[in-house]
């Protein structure tokens, strides 16, 4: 005669149990996660960045936008004049591939960048290379918002 037993129970019931309270908390952080996710931003239209040829000698710019320079000509980054009508301080930087400032200006809005673009040098001709345009809100003199970058690259 052979004695039946039944299989335990007991690790079967401790397993479920286990992986009912992990759906749970799972479930839980979900909820937690969609009801603290912040906002998606909701600011204004991108500003589109045109560059134009400085004159050094007339500190002018020239009549149409360009995407590439060439040695000896120098960038001046401005805003498309419809672009925005955004007011306020506004800080324009321009950067040379190693993170050096080359030239910086405070405007008080777009329509002042439009009508006063921001050149790389405002001295002389800058050497060949990558140079950045970082063009960047302020409140109280300190940045709150990067509102447009851009890359110009002056070649041989």
């Amino acid at each position: 005669m052979t004695v039946r037993s039944d299989p335990p129970r007991t690790p079967i019931i401790v397993l479920t149990a286990l992986g009912a309270v992990a759906a749970l908390i799972l479930a839980a952080a979900a909820v937690a996660l969609a009801v603290t996710w912040p906002p998606a931003h909701r600011g204004s239209d991108p500003i589109s960045l045109r560059y134009y040829a400085y004159d050094l000698a007339t500190n002018s710019i020239g009549s149409t936008p360009r995407s590439t320079f060439s040695t000896g000509e120098i960038p001046a980054a401005a805003v498309d004049p419809l672009a925005s009508d955004r007011s306020g301080a506004l800080r324009a930087t321009w950067y040379d591939a190693f993170g050096y400032r080359t030239a910086q200006a405070g405007r008080t809005g777009l329509a002042d960048l439009a009508a006063h673009p921001v050149p790389v040098s405002t001295t002389s001709a800058v050497p060949p290379g990558d140079y950045q345009f970082v063009l960047e809100e302020l409140d109280a003199g300190r940045v709150v918002a990067v509102l447009a970058w851009g890359h110009v690259e002056i070649r041989l």
